[in-house]
């Protein structure tokens, strides 16, 4: 349910809350893909310096842990 509130038509400082609630939510979750998409969504709508330093840092932290770390080889073989 936070996450369809998050798409109603609100004032800027409603929809901040929300999308503040949404965010914590789906990180107690662990579904971190989702919770980066709100903080994006937050940052957009320009909250407070304190507010705005948090969601930066954890959506650093996860977009850097949802890069992927391993490279699959490839093999290539050509018939000629």
């Amino acid at each position: 349910m936070a996450a369809y509130f998050t798409h109603c038509n609100m004032q800027p400082v409603h929809m901040i809350l929300t999308l503040r609630t949404a965010l914590n939510l789906f990180f107690k979750l662990k579904n971190f893909k989702t919770a980066a998409s709100f903080a994006r969504r937050l940052l957009e709508l320009g909250p407070k310096p304190e507010i705005a330093q948090q969601v930066a840092f954890l959506l650093f932290s996860w977009t850097a842990s949802l890069t992927p770390t391993y490279v699959f080889p490839v093999c290539i073989i050509f018939s000629v």
